[in-house]
């Protein structure tokens, strides 16, 4: 399969001259995109609205994402690929993190069901335990 992606990828104009690099460029997405999945998914609201994430939260995701860029434009036990290309994988990245939470939030808004059902469902859930043992 790589042997037609990579022709592919050099006609792009990404410069991407080997395999090896379009693994990279990747590697880069999964763990852009996969870290950025957890700030969409992560509360019933726009990500960017409080409540914020927690502290080690963020911190543990921040500094995961500057490991894989600095890994990736340095060449550390990955091909290296240019800061431009590793800027435009951050790019799609968050533009696809918009969407997500805009298709996240239009459907949770037509999928809400607010019927007796789960009313009467969620009080039983949320209940203290001691009443209902004694019951």
């Amino acid at each position: 399969m790589a042997h037609l992606v990579v022709p592919i990828a050099r006609d792009c104009r990404f410069g991407l001259t080997t395999t090896g690099q379009l693994q990279t460029v990747m590697f880069l997405q999964l763990v852009a995109g996969g870290h950025l999945l957890l700030f969409v998914t992560r509360t019933e609201r726009w990500f960017f609205l409080l409540p914020f994430p927690a502290a080690p939260r963020f911190v543990a995701i921040l500094l995961t994402q500057a490991i894989a860029v600095l890994m990736c434009g340095l060449g550390l036990l990955v091909p290296a690929i240019s800061w431009s290309l590793i800027g435009w994988i951050w790019a799609y990245n968050i533009a696809w993190m918009l969407v997500l939470g805009g298709a996240r939030l239009i459907t949770e808004r037509f999928s809400a069901y607010h019927t007796a059902r789960q009313a009467k469902s969620m009080q039983l859930v949320n209940q203290e335990l001691g009443r209902l043992a004694a019951a």
